[in-house]
């Protein structure tokens, strides 16, 4: 227990590094003079990327959600974060570079987080383990996709990327997360409490 205890304390001023460093690169981002475009260059989106960006909802994190009171719920709970600050701003980016720092930020955030849930489910017992993992990496496959489009992206097609990426994003959330993910919590449990074997 002192073990995890220690684990957790390390993990979370990890956590907490990582988090501001990457709210810092995205005050960055938004302090760049081109992240909203000016008056003189106002940028209006077509009919279908406004329709396209109201089907983007944010998801507000639950206490339900969390699954082992601990590193992996911070984890989950600053990717929520991640991803809403991300579609919020969906039709600001006028940049490949505006939207770069984020893919980089979640790129590295969720492999490190991907490793933990990993760990976490092979010392649980996770009975999906195996396709879980394959799971991840067919996610980390289309966030690399991704990730070379944004940064390839173009001033004429980087709204419709980011849409792209919004949309992709709020299905991670929606069918990764609250389907697949939400089903250890239960193998974490017993794994935290031995009287529930």
């Amino acid at each position: 227990m002192e073990q995890y205890i220690t684990s957790f304390f390390i993990f979370s001023v990890i956590l907490t590094v990582f988090v501001l460093g990457v709210l810092y690169n995205m005050k960055l981002t938004r302090s760049n003079k081109n992240f909203v475009p000016d008056a003189n260059k106002a940028f209006k989106p077509t009919a279908m990327q406004l329709s396209l960006s109201k089907s983007i909802k944010q998801i507000p994190w639950r206490n339900d959600y969390r699954i082992d009171n601990g590193p992996l719920d911070n984890e989950h709970f600053a990717l929520f974060g991640l991803i809403n600050r991300f579609n919020i701003n969906v039709l600001r980016f006028t940049s490949a570079a505006q939207i770069m720092p984020f893919m980089a930020s979640l790129k590295e955030y969720t492999e490190e987080h991907f490793e933990l849930e990993e760990e976490l489910q092979r010392k649980s017992g996770y009975a999906f383990y195996d396709d879980h993992k394959m799971k991840h990496a067919l996610l980390i496959n289309e966030l690399n996709i991704l990730t070379k489009k944004a940064k390839n992206a173009k001033k004429d097609n980087v709204t419709d990327i980011a849409l792209e990426i919004g949309l992709w994003l709020q299905d991670w959330l929606e069918t990764h997360f609250l389907e697949d993910d939400l089903s250890m919590k239960p193998y974490i449990n017993r794994m935290q409490d031995p009287s529930r074997k």
